[in-house]
Order: structure tokens, then sequence, then C-alpha cells
């Protein structure tokens, strides 16, 4: 092996190349780590879109006035199953409605609709919660709508 004529000698050119090395590894563990930060971020952000999804599916069930009377789900499920099949074909949910009269707090109500086996499956369930006021026949009604929501 040659040997080079360096002015500090051979151990310059050993501490440069353990410098360079440390460098290096410093580089690669930065960026992993912030690969790893941004594909974390991504998943959060998909979850929060699904529950998003559930937030809408609730308001427009609530907009066609489906929880406008006391108690009466009558046409909730084909309601419910139309409006899955039509512009959220990829989505299950579940809806929990509950009901309690302003004046008789034992006058209250709750109805489910949906598919009720949907927590014992293992995939990720957004879930949220609604309020709404509804006025029937002069008595004054609130109530709260829970979703839970997941990935066909």
């Amino acid at each position: 092996m040659r040997s080079w004529k360096l002015r500090f000698g051979n151990k310059s050119m050993v501490l440069s190349l353990d410098a360079f090395f440390a460098v290096l590894i410093f580089v690669i563990i930065l960026t992993a780590s912030s690969l790893y930060i941004i594909s974390a971020e991504k998943d959060k952000l998909t979850k929060l879109q699904l529950v998003r999804v559930g937030s809408d599916i609730t308001t427009i069930l609530e907009y066609q006035g489906l929880f406008d009377e006391f108690g009466d789900l009558g046409d909730a499920e084909n309601k419910l199953n139309s409006l899955l099949s039509n512009e959220f074909q990829n989505y299950d949910t579940n809806i929990e409605v509950y009901w309690q009269e302003w004046d008789n707090k034992d006058n209250n109500v709750t109805r489910i609709i949906g598919n009720p086996n949907l927590q014992i499956t293992k995939k990720f369930i957004g879930t949220g919660k609604r309020y709404f006021i509804s006025n029937e026949d002069s008595n004054l009604y609130f109530g709260t709508i829970k979703y839970q929501i997941a990935i066909k």
C-alpha cells in the first residue's frame, strides 16, 4: 500500500473518514425518523376522514327530517341503506339515536339503526356524537345521535 505524504500524517485521513461516517449515520437516522413521522401523520388523517364521513352521513339523515318525530325511525333503515349504497358504498355504520322530552325527563326513547355487529370487527371504528332539538306537537325534545363507522 502506498503511503501518502500528508502534512499532518495519516491521522488526518482517519479523522476525516471518521467524521464523514458520523455525519452519514446522523443523516440516515434523521431521514428514517422523518419518514416515520410523516407516515404516522398520514394514518391519523385517514382516521379523521373516517369520522368526518360519519358526521356527513348523520347530517344528511338529519336534513332529511329523520329525527324530527319523537322515537319514530320507521323508514330510517331504508334511508340509511339507500344512502350507503349510493354515496358511501365503502362504509358500514351503526347509529344510535336517543330522544328525551324537555319537561318530562322520564319520557325518553333509544333506537338503533345500521349494523349492530360493527363493534366486534377488528377494523378501526370511527365514533362521533351529534346533538339535535326536535319540536313535535308543541313539545320540545332534545336528542343525541351517536354514530360508529368503519370501512368495509
